[in-house]
């Protein structure tokens, strides 16, 4: 527990273990609008912001920022050897290192860090569909000895965003998908593909079954969900983002 506080996590024991239900879920993502950055309830509006985010996870809002990304090819040999050994790391395998790895030498503490700064952002502050890590937080893997003094809410807040619009994009191809599909059932054309041999509209999909793993499989193997009427929320697919908010000082 030491090791954490000193990586400036230590206030991280002291989150509350929610547990929220797939509808909250759902309805959390359908009044956040990624335009304007904000969580529209009929409560209120509240914009996500980074000193917000610091506050609620007890991280540094101030500081010096991360890289996006590591360029491998400005790594020296022993920063190289700790990219690699963390790359396209799976929870699994974070987890079994930060439970095995020993702290008895300054090398194995240096390796814990590491270990439990790349395992808390793939199950909690940057955690994504996939099962390995995502490479937006390799670069915290460097730089030990400054770590608790850089803007983590920061690091957090702009792979949220950015993770906002990937997912953005991928609902607007499935939505234009489903549209099609819909489109061809209300025509009577029958769902079994063919080779084209008029200007008609063919479907691409054989069976709704079909239909529905292929949009399974654009979103990045995350399902998404339709309501009763096969329809999706006008308001969440056609959000566009205009700038990233500036960063609380």
């Amino acid at each position: 527990m030491a090791l954490i506080e000193e990586l400036g996590f230590g206030a991280f024991s002291h989150l509350p273990d929610y547990n929220l239900k797939q509808h909250m879920l759902k309805e959390l993502v359908n009044i956040y609008n990624i335009h304007d950055n904000t969580i529209h309830s009929i409560r209120g509006d509240v914009q996500i912001t980074t000193d917000k985010i610091g506050k609620a996870l007890g991280l540094s809002w101030n500081g010096d920022p991360f890289d996006e990304r590591v360029s491998e090819k400005d790594l020296n040999d022993e920063d190289h050897a700790i990219f690699k050994m963390f790359q396209g790391k799976s929870q699994a395998e974070l987890t079994i290192l930060v439970k095995r790895t020993p702290v008895n030498t300054e090398a194995n503490r240096n390796l814990f860090k590491r270990a439990f700064l790349i395992f808390i952002q793939k199950v909690f502050l940057l955690a994504t569909s996939s099962p390995n890590v995502t490479p937006k937080a390799l670069p915290t893997l460097f730089g030990l000895e400054n770590t608790r003094e850089r803007n983590w809410a920061l690091h957090v807040h702009d792979f949220l965003l950015d993770e906002g619009l990937v997912q953005t994009g991928l609902l607007r191809v499935a939505k234009e998908k489903l549209q099609k599909r819909n489109m061809d059932l209300k025509m009577g054309l029958n769902l079994r593909r063919k080779e084209p041999s008029s200007s008609e509209s063919e479907s691409e999909f054989d069976s709704e079954e079909e239909y529905e793993t292929e949009v399974e499989s654009s979103s990045g193997g995350s399902r998404i969900e339709l309501d009763s009427e096969n329809t999706m929320s006008e308001e969440l697919v056609e959000r566009r983002p205009l700038s990233k908010p500036t960063p609380a000082q």
